[in-house]
């Protein structure tokens, strides 16, 4: 059996959509219920009419297809496409829903805000109908497209979910699989799969497409290099596959062994100063940077981590036994001989008013809810639970972490805050599955879920 899912990353051949609908459904813990974002364009028509066919046919009792059209709201024609897609929906008694974004829109940055709520939304949906994965119809063309933009424009700070901005600009391009909001996965199953091969296998069942105008559009980065990449033949994308394969297996295995790292080497005290011994820093430079760049947006609840550069200077200073004293990724770093200290800086920590009932996403670390309203600030002292660390990162510690104001509100409990691991709280690509989770074991957290996928799940 063909897979794209088995993390080995060797099978280089393109997979028609019969196959790729194929592989993934026998792949799939069962009964499974999936859901299908449709826009009506090729892929994503050609993704649901291939997994309704391959289910109809093999699993018909197992596996239970469902599609949701999420409108934007940003075209006039949006609501008639959308309708359309409903109308093909219920030719093939396709179970159908047409999602919408509301409110108010941003002026600047529409594209990235639009594919933000689109998979807030398509998660909210996921759960309202009961489903066990989404599936969108990104395909080969869309992943050697992704990964010429991120080798064109290096390490952009616009960058994609689950997109890893220091491995080589970017060359692993996207995930099989991606765990969206630490809720749900979504799952691609055509990036083996060319867009032309789709669009012949619509064709041969007499169905059609809808083009988005959009996609014409010469303002966007990915119809410029969509257009320079313009018949690009089965071989060469072969090639180009075999790269993005051979990335993905090095990324994988650099995160498989920074969780190993963790997993043997990382205490944490209050979830606020993270300890790695002098014996972590004698290994591989790329595993540790690896590791210490996830580690330093954790503490400092950033989306991604530092530059590349900038942590590879740090591990190699710690390779070289120095002491010193840094700071990266809004992080304290000290080194001394008994190892590696790291903490939030004191610098920048915001203090917001919170509502009774409110939850807040408090500085990237914490989400915080509250029975009353109270103020943010200082934590109490952490100095006894702290003894024998460096002074400066205790003095750091306690200013860096968070307390109601009035010690009368403390000990009511009227703040309750959980830890939170920002660079995995909307995208958790499957290459870091194992890694958050060393994550979550050394912060005593909640794991991240497992995706549905057999071949996962049995690796990890």
């Amino acid at each position: 059996m063909r897979s794209i899912f088995n993390g080995d990353g060797v099978d280089t051949a393109l997979l028609s959509p019969v196959e790729a609908a194929d592989s993934l459904l026998k792949q799939l813990q069962k009964p499974v219920r999936l859901l299908v974002a449709i826009s009506g364009g090729s892929d994503s028509t050609g993704l649901l009419l291939a997994l309704h066919e391959i289910a109809r046919l093999n699993f018909s009792a197992e596996v239970q297809i469902v599609a949701a059209t999420v409108d934007h709201g940003l075209r006039a024609e949006a609501r008639q496409e959308a309708d359309a897609v409903a109308a093909l929906c219920k030719r093939y008694s396709i179970e159908h829903t047409i999602l919408r974004w509301e409110g108010d829109k941003p002026r600047t940055g529409i594209a990235a805000a639009a594919r933000a709520a689109r998979y807030e939304i398509l998660v909210d949906a996921a759960e309202a109908l009961g489903a066990d994965a989404i599936l969108t119809g990104h395909t080969l063309d869309d992943q050697i497209e992704t990964v010429a933009m991120r080798s064109l424009r290096g390490q952009s700070p616009e960058r994609e979910e689950g997109e890893e901005p220091h491995l080589r600009s970017g060359e692993a391009g996207m995930a099989h699989s991606v765990l969206l909001h630490q809720k749900i996965w979504l799952l691609r199953p055509f990036l083996h799969t060319r867009r032309e091969h789709v669009r012949k296998f619509l064709e041969a069942r007499g169905e059609g497409w809808i083009d988005d105008p959009s996609n014409e559009n010469t303002a966007s980065e990915r119809v410029r290099t969509r257009r320079q990449l313009a018949g690009l033949d089965d071989g060469k994308a072969v090639a180009h596959l075999a790269g993005i394969l051979s990335a993905q297996a090095a990324r994988r295995s650099l995160a498989d062994s920074a969780a190993t790292l963790f997993a043997e080497h990382l205490s944490l005290s209050n979830h606020l100063v993270a300890h790695l011994p002098v014996c972590a820093q004698k290994g591989d430079c790329d595993v540790l940077s690896y590791a210490l760049g996830r580690l330093i947006a954790v503490l400092g609840g950033r989306e991604h981590a530092p530059p590349a550069d900038r942590v590879r200077q740090i591990a190699a200073r710690l390779a070289r036994e120095e002491r010193f004293s840094d700071t990266l990724g809004r992080v304290l770093l000290v080194a001394k001989r008994q190892g590696l200290y790291l903490v939030r800086e004191s610098r920048d920590l915001p203090v917001p008013q919170l509502r009774p009932e409110e939850r807040v996403l408090w500085d990237g670390r914490f989400l915080l809810s509250a029975n009353k309203s109270v103020n943010v600030g200082e934590m109490p002292d952490l100095r006894e639970s702290l003894q024998g660390f460096p002074p400066a990162i205790v003095e750091a510690a306690c200013h860096a972490s968070w307390q109601m104001q009035g010690a009368q509100a403390f000990s009511g409990g009227a703040i309750e805050a959980t830890p939170v691991l920002r660079p995995w709280l909307q995208f958790l690509p499957e290459f870091d599955w194992k890694l958050a989770n060393s994550m979550t074991d050394a912060m005593g957290l909640v794991p991240f879920v497992p995706s549905p996928l057999n071949a996962l799940c049995q690796k990890r």
